[in-house]
């Protein structure tokens, strides 16, 4: 599976809560390019994340699309949904506060130029074009994925008539299943301990003669 090379780290300088930038553009169902988050307020090598596929997850797992280094996410933060060039996004209910263009929200319709904060990170909604530069014209010609994640689901996705309710099911029973996994190692790991600390049986002992 490939991978981002760098997790998303924390700026370096101190951060403002909130930065006043131009607002977001209209958003349209025609879309020219490969849309994604650039990166406004945090450090990595790539700088411009694509969004593949209809959902983009962001936490500190290790499957998430964006893996963000600060303990103080969970596994699952949020995730972007996008469909019919429309893109939505939604805050899982724990974590940092989120603030689109200045506003705190837990879900929301995202702009072409909307501004995402959450943390010390800031992200803004952007569309790059199919043909940058390095990229020469032809039938293989797009932006570079050599450093992008795999999609979080399955990468069929035109099998899929998806909602937002059923994104929220899907990455819930996946947390249920890691939990669950992560119980049973514990429980098994504890078994072990206890069978390899046995007390010498009874009836190997010695027996004492007791005095009258």
């Amino acid at each position: 599976m490939a991978k981002f090379v760098a997790r998303i780290d924390e700026p370096g300088d101190p951060y403002p809560p909130h930065i006043a930038l131009p607002k977001a553009l209209p958003q349209s169902s025609q879309v020219n390019g490969v849309r994604g988050l650039a990166i406004v307020r945090g450090q990595a090598r790539q700088m411009f994340r694509p969004i593949e596929g209809p959902v983009f997850m962001i936490g500190t797992a290790a499957d998430c699309d964006l893996v963000l280094a600060d303990d103080a996410f969970p596994e699952t933060f949020l995730y972007l949904y996008q469909k019919n060039g429309i893109v939505t996004v939604r805050r899982l209910g724990t974590g940092p506060e989120l603030y689109v263009d200045e506003m705190e929200v837990d879900a929301t319709e995202l702009q072409l130029g909307s501004l995402l904060e959450f943390g010390p990170y800031a992200f803004r909604l952007a569309e790059e074009s199919a043909e940058g530069p390095g990229h020469d014209a032809g039938p293989d010609s797009g932006p570079d994925r050599s450093d992008d994640n795999e999609p979080f689901l399955p990468a069929d996705y035109s099998a899929w008539e998806m909602n937002e309710s059923a994104v929220v099911d899907k990455v819930r029973a996946l947390l249920a299943d890691v939990q669950a996994s992560l119980l049973a190692a514990k429980e098994q790991q504890s078994l072990r301990l206890f069978a390899g600390n046995q007390s010498q049986p009874i009836s190997s002992r010695p027996l004492r003669r007791q005095s009258a």
